[in-house]
């Protein structure tokens, strides 16, 4: 799953060198969190997070036929003060 996730991110992003995608498993479920550069950040969310959509319903989709429960969220790195710019869909993020 990591890396079906790693080699899509990778062709939507400018800075393939900077995608760090990194899984955090629970007892239910997997959370995919993908960090790129700060300007890659928006390419993986998309316009009213079509994109980031559109890659969670594929990652989902795989998952489903595993017999898994996957989420995604994208961190950008803040290029002067270190921040991170987060979309999660639980959390309301941008566009949503």
């Amino acid at each position: 799953m990591k890396k079906l996730i790693e080699v899509l991110a990778a062709a939507l992003v400018e800075e393939p060198d900077q995608l760090l995608v990194e899984e955090k498993k629970s007892s239910r479920s997997s959370i995919y969190t993908m960090l790129v550069a700060a300007p890659d950040a928006g390419k993986l969310i998309g316009r009213k997070g079509r994109t980031i959509k559109a890659l969670r319903q594929v990652v989902r989709a795989v998952a489903v036929h595993q017999g898994k429960r996957v989420d995604l969220e994208v961190l950008a790195h803040g290029e002067a003060a270190g921040g991170t710019l987060r979309h999660s869909q639980d959390r309301g993020g941008a566009g949503e």
